[in-house]
């Protein structure tokens, strides 16, 4: 069995994670090839030093590309399977693969239907769904979305992301101005930073301090919602410069399990998202979370937030309320929360669940 992974670049975001741990283990029982077919800069990942990886192009493209549909054939005759990520991908793949028989095609899901895609690749997207073999998504939110068109059903399943192991760290609550939370993601559009900051404001003016918290992420200036949203984060923390003394922009961390674990706790305000990798290693790790009820947040940490705070990221009301909620937890109910979440990834976000789902699939496709 051949299996040829394809996606756009590898880079430090929640897919690209994916793709690695998923090639990493499916590398040990088959052959495999990872193809980037839109990756500027160079290859920073020794996880897949061992896999080969081949890049397509060197210069960024926008809109979809006949020369690289044409590149992504030439890879992919002599393969079994792709495995894609992406909507972009997941076009390409189906695309390239047209006519060429006895090549199957999983086409990964880890994003939700949202309003910053354009409806034109969403409606692309997902006609070509239906000339993959299978479609797996990360959320449960998603595949109830492409399960609902018609013949989808049966293609259309659920896998969560696959962490490794993380030791598990037990916190002290510190002084509420003390608390030092963390915000891992890219600085973009869906994570909600500019209506996460009126709440901050919010909360400031009610309660008269804020704890600390730190952005780790790079700056994502790739289209107008993004740039607008990181415009305005800017402007807003110039014009109040008591938010800006503790929340501050920090870039990308290498070892982001570090973070977690010098952290109080993490928030994640998106107003869309698939699964986060982020919210898988943060419970293994023992990190107290607070995060936006979307996607498949509310089974994760619970209706009742048994393993974490759930706020409507629409609602800067609320996110002031449960910020305060989160501040005040007392060490024995975080002790219980990050228990209680701890046993949760455990049974679901280990890596070796993950390869197993995928493995099935590929047996039931052989």
């Amino acid at each position: 069995m051949k299996i040829v992974f394809i996606i756009d670049s590898i880079g430090s975001g929640g897919a690209q994670r994916l793709l690695i741990n998923i090639a990493k283990g499916l590398s040990k029982k088959y052959q495999t090839k990872i193809i980037l077919y839109n990756q500027v800069s160079d290859i920073d990942s020794k996880e897949i030093s061992e896999i080969f990886t081949k890049k397509l192009n060197s210069n960024q493209l926008k809109g979809l590309s006949i020369k690289t549909i044409f590149k992504i054939r030439e890879e992919i005759r002599d393969s079994n399977l792709l495995i894609s990520f992406m909507p972009s991908s997941n076009i390409y793949c189906s695309i390239s693969k047209l006519f060429l028989n006895n090549i199957y095609h999983i086409a990964c899901e880890v994003s939700t239907k949202n309003i910053a895609e354009g409806k034109l690749k969403r409606l692309i997207a997902n006609f070509s769904n239906y000339f993959s073999n299978k479609i797996v998504c990360n959320t449960y939110m998603q595949a109830d979305y492409i399960g609902k068109f018609p013949g989808m059903k049966n293609k259309v399943l659920t896998i969560w992301n696959g962490c490794e192991n993380i030791n598990f760290k037990q916190r002290e609550r510190r002084i509420k101005e003390d608390l030092k939370f963390i915000i891992v993601g890219r600085v973009a559009y869906p994570k909600n930073g500019f209506r996460f900051l009126k709440g901050l404001k919010l909360f400031y003016e009610k309660y008269k301090y804020l704890p600390f918290i730190k952005w780790i992420g790079r700056r994502d200036l790739s289209d107008k919602w993004n740039i607008e949203i990181n415009e305005k984060m800017d402007n807003f923390l110039k014009k109040h410069k008591y938010i800006a003394e503790r929340f501050s922009f920090v870039g990308e961390k290498k070892n982001i399990i570090n973070e977690y674990s010098k952290s109080d706790g993490i928030i994640l305000p998106s107003i869309y998202e698939g699964l986060p990798y982020v919210i898988c290693e943060a419970m293994l790790n023992g990190t107290p979370i607070m995060a936006s009820k979307v996607g498949d947040n509310n089974i994760i940490l619970g209706e009742k937030e048994e393993r974490g705070i759930l706020f409507d990221p629409y609602s800067e009301k609320e996110i002031s309320e449960k910020l305060n909620i989160f501040i005040s937890l007392k060490n024995k109910k975080i002790e219980k929360m990050t228990h209680n979440a701890r046993k949760f990834a455990e049974k679901h976000f280990m890596v070796e669940n993950m390869l197993s789902s995928y493995e099935k699939i590929i047996d039931t496709l052989n």
